[in-house]
């Protein structure tokens, strides 16, 4: 990097002051000020929009309850459609091991009897005694 050299301008720049006594410290106040303003605008509509909010805040606190309104009845006539042979379940059960809602048990074909061998127990003593045995 080559070395920087003097400007000329910058010395010549710094060489100037104010005569009437300017201070600098206010200048820029008063530059800030004047960059930050803002309009009036916004502030008006900020200004409006409480308004508008406490309005609504008030109309809601003081107003006067409604009286319940009376009950409304009017009469429908019920209508029952028939009932239609198609949609009816058909008669026969399902496969076996198939439990489908509305399926009468009755009509399921009943197990047969269980054949136990005589020595099987058929109390909770008798299991005991076979136990211990």
């Amino acid at each position: 990097m080559p070395p920087l050299t003097p400007d000329p301008v910058y010395d010549r720049l710094a060489q100037f002051t104010p005569a009437s006594g300017l201070d600098p410290a206010g200048v820029l106040f008063a530059a800030g000020r004047a960059s930050a303003r803002t309009p009036r605008g916004w502030k008006l509509a900020v200004a409006g929009l409480v308004l508008t909010n406490l309005a609504a805040v008030g109309a809601l606190v003081l107003r006067r309850p409604d009286p319940p309104a009376a009950p409304v009845f009017i009469p429908v006539p019920a209508v029952i459609p028939e009932p239609d042979p198609a949609d009816e379940p058909p008669a026969e059960s399902p496969a076996p091991g198939l439990l489908a809602r509305g399926t009468n048990l009755d009509a399921w074909p009943r197990p047969a009897t269980f054949d136990f061998p005589p020595d099987y127990p058929q109390t909770l003593a008798q299991a005991r005694r076979a136990a211990v045995e």
